[in-house]
C-alpha cells in the first residue's frame, strides 16, 4: 500500500495519502485512497481524474477503485498516519464493525 500511496497522483496534487484494503465482491479486495489534496486543486480534480491518471501510471491491482477526498487524516503524536483509523471507519460505513 506505500507504493500506492507514494504514487497516487500528479506531482503536488495530494499533500498527503493512505491507502487500505476494502471489500470487492469480483477481486476479493481493492484499494480504497484517501486524500488531502494541496489547496489549489480543491473542487478542480475530481475522484475520476484521479483514478484516470493512476490507471495509466499503476498496475491494475494497484490502482485504487475508489477515492474520498478528506480535509486532513488521523495522525498519531509523531505524525504519522494512522490507517488503522481509516480501516475501523471505512468498517463502520459498511457495517462490519464489531
Amino acid at each position: 500500500m506505500e507504493k500506492i500511496r507514494q504514487n497516487i497522483g500528479p506531482e503536488g496534487v495530494p499533500t498527503e495519502a493512505a491507502c487500505i484494503p476494502i471489500p470487492d465482491t469480483v477481486r476479493g479486495e481493492s484499494v480504497k485512497a484517501f486524500i488531502v489534496l494541496n489547496r489549489e486543486y480543491v473542487e478542480k480534480i475530481s475522484e475520476k481524474e484521479i483514478i484516470d491518471w493512476a490507471k495509466e501510471k499503476m498496475a491494475a491491482y494497484k490502482c485504487p477503485r475508489v477515492i474520498e477526498f478528506r480535509g486532513d487524516l488521523p495522525k498519531s503524536l509523531t505524525g504519522k498516519i494512522l490507517r488503522r483509523l481509516l480501516r475501523e471507519e471505512e468498517d463502520k460505513c459498511r457495517g462490519n464493525g464489531q
